[in-house]
């Protein structure tokens, strides 16, 4: 226990301590040592408030100069052709650009790769067309080619084939892509011809007919498909002319024709005989009897002189592709015009079906083009590549009327 006297002693220096604390506050010493130790307490958390905000700000510039993400490249197709876009036949040329623009502005904008296509105009001339075609494929680096008629598609067979490119060509007859390993040929095949020329016969209620053909290797494609069909549907053949390449004289045939007087005549003649034949024809018969060609009057300008003919040629495209073309252009729909457009699709689907997202080799994308069936043509059919890489497509029957071409 604590006793009184201890209790005394912790009192009296309770209040020592309390009246020595008195005395220091009031004192004017004291007053000046805080109010001079003040300013620097204020400024010591000053600085630490604003060492604080430096280091946020410091960590928000960090996070905003972080380095940006590499900006994603699409790769590029490049689609060249040759066409004559100025000259003899840029009447053609060009409404086959028009077609081919127009099916690139119907790309997808979602697409694994840009598409670009380019143009080279051949001026109608072969030497041209092999000019544009090497430009093409070694400064351009084209990854296909395309091609217009047998002309072009030979030249451009043979040099896409040196480089192993896909190609896809709008020719008569299988012989444009027999001989090209990387060439396909989007145009009605000699069968698809027969079929649709004895159909407009039985139309016509056409019972027997004549032909008159010019002797070379494509021609003779289409000739004996046209016999083949002819014997399994029952159309006896009056009788058969064969003329050489070359020929200007027509008056035996013409002599021959109009002795026996068949109901029809077929003619397949290149486009120079082509003038000779129709107009000793002609002159020979005012009457000229139901006419009836394949294929071959599309550069025969003259076509006042065989008026009244029916002439079987591909489609000229669906009413939603004639309707779309005729918006851009004031030409007719020329002939391959829808096979060209369609052709631009197909390589368009060939690649977005190749597997990866690093462009395809050629020889992937050749054996894509190889593997395509039921494609939706523009022409209204549904189309598919052959074993001999022919893409076949529809014919029509086109009248002839005061030398134009009559078309639904």
């Amino acid at each position: 226990m604590v006793n009184d006297k201890t209790k005394k002693i912790i009192l009296l220096m309770t209040v020592i301590v309390i009246a020595i604390m008195a005395y220091l506050v009031h004192s004017p010493k004291f007053r000046h040592y805080y109010k001079g130790t003040q300013p620097k307490l204020v400024e010591l958390k000053n600085r630490a408030i604003a060492a604080k905000g430096i280091k946020i700000k410091s960590e928000k510039r960090a996070k905003s100069v972080q380095p940006a993400l590499p900006e994603i490249t699409i790769q590029k197709v490049k689609i060249g052709i040759s066409l004559p876009l100025t000259g003899e036949g840029a009447i053609i040329g060009n409404a086959v650009k028009q077609s081919l623009e127009m099916a690139q502005s119907e790309t997808p904008q979602d697409t694994k790769y840009k598409y670009e296509i380019i143009f080279n105009d051949s001026n109608g001339l072969g030497k041209s067309i092999e000019e544009n075609t090497a430009g093409l494929i070694t400064s351009d680096k084209v990854d296909v080619m395309l091609s217009l008629m047998n002309k072009d598609a030979e030249i451009v067979g043979r040099m896409t084939d040196g480089y192993q490119i896909p190609h896809i060509t709008c020719a008569y007859g299988r012989e444009a892509v027999k001989e090209y390993k990387y060439t396909f040929n989007h145009f009605p095949t000699p069968e698809t011809k027969a079929k649709s020329f004895i159909k407009n016969l039985e139309d016509n209620n056409i019972k027997i007919f004549s032909i008159v053909a010019q002797d070379v290797p494509y021609i003779n494609e289409i000739l004996d498909a046209v016999e083949n069909e002819a014997r399994e549907n029952n159309y006896p053949i009056y009788n058969k002319v064969m003329v050489k390449k070359g020929t200007s004289d027509f008056s035996k045939e013409v002599d021959s024709l109009v002795a026996k007087m068949p109901e029809a005549v077929m003619v397949m003649l290149e486009p120079d005989e082509m003038e000779f034949f129709a107009e000793q024809l002609d002159n020979a018969a005012e009457d000229v009897f139901v006419y009836t060609s394949i294929d071959l009057l599309h550069n025969f300008y003259n076509k006042k002189l065989v008026d009244g003919a029916i002439y079987i040629i591909a489609s000229d495209g669906d009413f939603r592709f004639k309707t779309d073309f005729r918006k851009r252009s004031v030409l007719q729909v020329p002939l391959c015009a829808v096979n060209l457009y369609d052709a631009y699709k197909m390589i368009v689907q060939a690649y977005e079906k190749s597997a990866g997202s690093v462009k395809p080799k050629s020889d992937v994308i050749y054996e894509e083009i190889y593997t395509i069936s039921d494609f939706p043509s523009a022409s209204g059919a549904d189309i598919k590549v052959s074993l001999d890489r022919t893409i076949d497509s529809p014919m029509i029957g086109v009248k002839i009327e005061k030398g134009f071409l009559k078309y639904e």
